[in-house]
């Protein structure tokens, strides 16, 4: 995990992370949509997956638990779960939506990690920006303060570095989160102390919600008409002004 402190139902063998309680099970919650962007891909009993998702570890008999975590490793990593079980329609935290879920089991001797080195990879970080940029899909289970974390450990699991400081990844994400009322505003803009009271959205699709023009030039011209058509706040850009010929 990111500060490579392992917890207490995990021990390191033979260049594997195992589950070491003989009375627990972690569960880990992988969204469904990971495997429609082949941000999970299941290669028989192992999984190559991103390492951003929700786990809990429950006592097998009582099935008390220690409480949703993070687990904190952004890049693609491999895995060996002793079940995998399919769940519809699940609610992780009141400020998530309902969503279809594999369920990964592991109990005593399985591998959270099949090995404990990672392959360096850009391909890795195409992923992790196609998932939060392109598509849009950020779990609000990570604190909208935390996000820029993410991106840089992402890219340094992978032998490199952006060579930028956090706040340009800053920038970047007060457009991606939106609140989660409301998807026309930022998040930064909610007037809510509450880090996980967001939703994200696709970069492309942001555009669009800022004027007719912005929307109308986006990529799917149907889908950009409607958004146009839709815009009831419209804002203008310096760039319809110049293009329009209203601004030298």
């Amino acid at each position: 995990m990111a500060d490579n402190t392992l917890p207490s139902f995990v021990k390191e063998t033979d260049g594997k992370l195992i589950f070491s309680s003989k009375t627990e099970e972690m569960l880990a919650y992988i969204p469904e949509k990971y495997f429609d962007r082949k941000i999970a891909e299941q290669q028989g009993e192992y999984v190559e997956v991103m390492g951003i998702f929700n786990y809990t570890v429950q006592n097998i008999k009582t099935g008390r638990n220690i409480g949703l975590k993070s687990f904190r490793y952004p890049t693609m990593f491999t895995t060996k779960p002793g079940e995998i079980e399919k769940v519809k329609d699940l609610k992780l935290t009141v400020d998530s939506e309902l969503e279809d879920y594999r369920v990964f089991h592991y109990t005593y001797g399985d591998e959270i990690a099949s090995s404990t080195e990672t392959a360096k990879f850009i391909g890795n970080v195409e992923k992790f920006i196609n998932l939060w940029y392109i598509l849009g899909y950020i779990t609000n289970t990570i604190p909208v303060d935390k996000l820029h974390e993410y991106i840089i450990d992402n890219m340094e699991l992978n032998g490199n570095s952006y060579g930028l400081n956090a706040q340009m990844f800053g920038f970047t994400l007060s457009e991606l989160c939106r609140s989660k009322d409301d998807p026309s505003i930022p998040f930064r803009l909610s007037g809510t102390n509450n880090m996980h009271a967001y939703k994200s959205m696709s970069v492309k699709n942001i555009s669009k919600l800022i004027s007719p023009y912005t929307a109308i030039i986006s990529e799917d011209f149907d889908e950009a008409l409607l958004y146009a058509m839709m815009n009831d706040t419209p804002k203008e850009t310096p760039l319809e002004k110049i293009l329009v010929g209203e601004q030298e």
